[in-house]
């Protein structure tokens, strides 16, 4: 809603026609101002009141104002809200008729603290107004500003220093929040791809793995395929990755061990315990086997599911067509 109500000040800031003629009625509303919309001033200096001279003295005063709170409007609309929040202050101690004096001089003060950093040569030219703004306040009024009024005007400066310096913490301590979560979220696809890495690794090892009497290279092989087809599961589908890899973290070891130290006391044990050794490996590949074949099936069902919510999908789109009854 606002910035539809501001919009058309957007259009004058973008045109530089549609600005002098904006200067133009603020010239002109200055001129009236004291006549048609201002009371006569209480705090005027005694010799303006007594010749009837005010007028024309506090026209220039507002003109020299609206052009400031002309440049707060188009240009800088936060420094113009300080600048009516000051003056809306003034009102409940000073003279009303210097309210836009109070309004302007303190859009101006803060547009330059927020602009200290990239001056122009234009705010060389608000600075001259800003000063006979200044020189026109003290030819009308008498300067007589209440204390209240400065502590409160003190404050707001103050007050808005510390809210910013306390937005700028809450910026920092979020970027630092943002750059630790980035850090673990990069860590832990470190993580997991090392994980990846590694897993792949051990199932080609076992792959390697010769010199196996033929029943337990056929049931290694099944093991190693399954696994191949479970690494393949969590490539293609996120959903499997978690399951899939905590399956293989926990199982291949075990076949790597018993395939290992299987061979290893193959060599060593006498020829009947041989036998029996073979018959304990062979049992436990058969098993393992069977739990990875298994455990391949069961990564399968997020795939049955999609395909089914895709013909189901495809159906309704024929039904809907025409083309299926």
């Amino acid at each position: 809603m606002l910035q539809k109500l501001l919009l058309p000040f957007d259009h004058i800031r973008d045109s530089r026609w549609m600005r002098v003629f904006f200067h133009l009625f603020i010239f002109i509303l200055a001129m009236m101002f004291p006549s048609f919309f201002s009371a006569i001033p209480t705090d005027a200096q005694p010799t303006l009141l007594e010749n009837a001279q005010w007028k024309g003295a506090l026209s220039t005063l507002y003109w020299f104002a609206f052009i400031i709170l002309c440049r707060g409007l188009l240009y800088d609309r936060s420094s113009l809200v300080m600048g009516i929040i000051a003056g809306t202050i003034w009102l409940f101690f000073g003279d009303p008729a210097a309210m836009p004096f109070w309004a302007a001089i303190t859009t101006l003060i803060f547009h330059f603290c927020r602009s200290r950093h990239s001056l122009m040569n234009v705010h060389g030219w608000y600075l001259f107004v800003g000063v006979l703004m200044f020189l026109a306040y003290q030819k009308l009024f008498v300067f007589n500003v209440p204390p209240l009024f400065l502590i409160l005007y003190g404050l707001m400066f103050v007050s808005l220093f510390l809210i910013k310096k306390y937005a700028q913490y809450i910026e920092v301590r979020n970027q630092q929040r943002l750059k630790i979560k980035q850090a673990q979220v990069k860590f832990e696809e470190q993580r997991e791809q090392e994980v990846k890495s590694a897993l792949s690794r051990q199932i080609s090892r076992l792959e390697g793995i010769g010199h196996l009497p033929a029943a337990l290279k056929k049931e290694l092989n099944v093991i190693t395929n399954t696994a191949r087809l479970i690494e393949l599961c969590m490539q293609r589908d996120e959903r499997d990755e978690q399951p899939g890899r905590l399956f293989l973290e926990r199982y291949l070891p075990m076949v790597e061990t018993i395939v290992t130290k299987g061979l290893s006391l193959s060599n060593q044990l006498k020829e009947d315990q041989q036998q029996q050794s073979l018959n304990e490996q062979l049992e436990a590949l058969r098993t393992l086997g069977l739990a990875f074949q298994e455990k391949h099936q069961e990564l399968l069902i997020n795939d049955q599911t999609d395909l089914k919510t895709e013909l189901s999908t495809l159906d309704k789109m024929l039904k809907t067509d025409g083309y299926r009854k």
